[in-house]
């Protein structure tokens, strides 16, 4: 409880609104992943035993199998091209991953939502993908494809749009034991949100 007879701290009082915050939530480990791709996943409507050939197989990305499945029925996810450290979050396990990206090609003030990973994992380094078709990829967070959904193209207008200016690197902390500033709990606030609408997504397994 604050002292009504000199200001509150303001530290104090920002750590007891996210206290609070995080105690409502629904996650308690949220992160975003900037893609680059918008509308190019190779996901929910290809097979299994998807093999990479044709004209487009040199120009495919590794962000474009985020939401495909694999043999041993999880989705591994890589959310840009390589060029970045991998993440070391101070716990893999039990993330819920906000996949976005550029709302089109033109410019890249706006983002939407593409998709996520709930209960997701992260590797402790780049791995390559265990399908042998698709084994020059990386990946580096994965989960159970019952635990992954993507947002219909057709729907994605319909949902938020995020500001890019705090993604200036890959990955957006919004909600961990080592991020708890203001700003992130109003992203993590918004990734619910998004969540909350699964019914209107596709679940991949």
């Amino acid at each position: 409880m604050f002292d009504m007879k000199k200001p509150p701290d303001t530290e104090t009082a920002s750590t007891e609104v996210v206290t609070v915050l995080r105690e409502r939530s629904m996650f308690e480990q949220i992160v975003f992943a900037r893609s680059e791709l918008s509308g190019r996943e190779k996901g929910h409507h290809v097979l299994k035993n998807y093999v990479i050939s044709g004209p487009d197989a040199d120009t495919l990305q590794p962000e474009q199998f985020n939401f495909m499945a694999g043999v041993d029925g999880l989705c591994y996810a890589m959310p840009m091209s390589q060029g970045e450290a991998a993440p070391h979050p101070e716990k893999r396990d039990g993330w819920l991953v906000l996949f976005v990206a550029p709302e089109n090609s033109v410019g890249t003030a706006v983002l939407r939502p593409v998709g996520w990973y709930e209960e997701a994992c992260f590797a402790e380094s780049y791995q390559h993908r265990p399908e042998p078709e698709l084994q020059q990829y990386l990946y580096i967070v994965s989960t159970q494809a019952k635990s992954a959904y993507v947002i219909p193209g057709e729907k994605r207008a319909s949902f938020p749009v995020i500001a890019s200016y705090h993604f200036t690197r890959r990955w957006t902390y919004a909600r961990s034991p080592s991020h708890s500033s203001k700003w992130r709990e109003r992203l993590a606030e918004l990734a619910e949100q998004i969540v909350s609408r699964k019914s209107e997504c596709i679940r991949i397994g």
